[in-house]
């Protein structure tokens, strides 16, 4: 797990730390006081608020370039004037449309593979995200609608969100228009959960698959992984579903008895090693113990790897 770090114009740093703090204050006011509705309404509200705010800032940042005609800065005026610019990627795209240049969306491939970390849960995408955003958003903008409800950890998920979105649509407003911000770095509230980050890796997704192999397109070569990464496959592969059953020893009688006995035990459903003394921290010892010699036998494990959300897959097993 670790934070982001994210890029973006110096001139945002004020907003961007006022935020993060009204942040600070509500966690701790949920700590003293439990779940606070109006204080949500006014955090939700406030994140949107900047992002369309930023938005409109980097439209007058394309205007302001050199030799942009005066009827074309008084019509992005007007629509400054008229046109909210909500959270979506439309709003971001359209930008960039409106002064004819084609840009990219920002998309869930921006987040893997320039920050490395799985940002969503494995059910969720960004515009099932935005959905959930913009309308607890506007509802937070009516005070007559019920009790606010919104889960405080999306709405801190929403802050970590919004200043990727920024960071993308900046990036670009800087390749594309030759704009150029003095930026600063800025860090993610939250920290996430990794994906394998090994320069001997290719990566590869689809809807929030990832297989793990070589670099060379050869299936019989096997992957190099570091001891932290091993650590990782092991320990998701421990805390699996009872239902999710795939062999992580390939069927060889000459695997040592040491490494299959590991492996039977972190393969025990949660029904028995919850019911033992010390049964998580038994198995989790275990795994420590095989990231530390998986190298030295990775000839008896199956490949290649496929993660699917937090769900370890051996061989060439269909993923679901």
């Amino acid at each position: 797990m670790r934070k982001i770090s994210i890029s973006l114009p110096a001139y945002l740093k004020e907003d961007i730390y006022y935020i993060s703090s009204e942040i600070t204050r509500l966690e701790s006011m949920r700590e003293a006081e439990g779940e606070l509705s109006v204080e949500k309404r006014h955090l939700i509200l406030l994140i949107a608020t900047f992002t369309e705010q930023s938005l409109k800032k980097l439209r007058k940042d394309i205007i302001s370039v050199e030799g942009t005609p005066e009827y074309i800065k008084k019509y992005f005026q007007n629509k400054d004037e008229k046109e909210p610019l909500y959270v979506k990627v439309d709003s971001g795209n359209s930008i960039f449309k409106n002064f004819g240049k084609k840009n990219s969306s920002f998309k869930l491939d921006f987040i893997i593979k320039k920050k490395q970390v799985l940002f969503f849960d494995e059910q969720e995408n960004i515009e099932e995200f935005e959905k959930i955003i913009n309308k607890n958003r506007n509802q937070a903008a009516h005070e007559v609608q019920p009790e606010f409800t919104l889960d405080y950890n999306k709405i801190r998920q929403f802050y970590d969100y919004v200043l990727l979105f920024l960071e993308h649509y900046y990036r670009q407003s800087e390749e594309l228009f030759e704009i150029v911000h003095d930026n600063f770095l800025f860090n993610s509230i939250d920290s996430y959960k990794e994906y394998f980050n090994s320069s001997h890796l290719v990566k590869k997704y689809s809807e929030h698959i990832f297989t793990y192999r070589r670099i060379q397109y050869r299936e019989d070569i096997k992957a190099n992984f570091s001891e932290e990464e091993w650590m990782w496959i092991f320990y998701q592969y421990f805390l699996k579903s009872d239902k999710f059953n795939n062999n992580l020893l390939k069927n060889i009688e000459t695997i040592p008895q040491e490494l299959r006995d590991w492996v039977e035990k972190i393969s025990d459903p949660e029904s028995v090693w919850r019911g033992e003394q010390d049964g998580f921290s038994v198995r989790e010892n275990i795994c420590r113990k095989l990231s530390k010699v998986a190298e030295e036998n990775k000839i008896y494990i199956n490949f290649p790897i496929k993660i699917k959300g937090d769900k370890i897959y051996f061989g060439n097993k269909e993923v679901e």
